[in-house]
């Protein structure tokens, strides 16, 4: 099977891994997220940003506030991988209760 994600997986999979954790840690009581972990983390985040910053081709003038554009580059991005991985678990869910005999009606 041929694959044309031409990203480092590990760090994509790990920043929305991280991205995900921050979202729902914000959701959470103060200090209750720091019994599982850190409260926040931008450890992935700042090496996906890294790895664009050496590996994809971008003109900025002197102007351009680099480190904004870059973030909102990278919101975009793993907004639309998590969108795409949203929609492929919804898939499967769907087979599986249609499988089943559950909620075939589903569209």
């Amino acid at each position: 099977m041929e694959r044309n994600f031409d990203e480092p997986e590990d760090i994509v999979t790990s920043c929305i891994a991280e991205n995900y954790y921050n979202k729902r840690a914000k959701e959470l009581p103060p200090g209750v997220a720091g019994i599982f972990g850190p409260e926040e983390s931008h450890e992935y985040w700042e090496k996906y940003i890294q790895w664009m910053e050496e590996n994809e081709p971008m003109s900025f003038t002197e102007n351009d506030d680099v480190c904004n554009i870059l973030n909102q580059i990278c919101i975009s991005r793993m907004e639309g991988y998590e969108r795409t991985i949203n929609e492929v678990i919804v898939g499967i869910r769907k087979r599986i209760f249609c499988r089943e005999g559950w909620l075939c009606d589903l569209a």
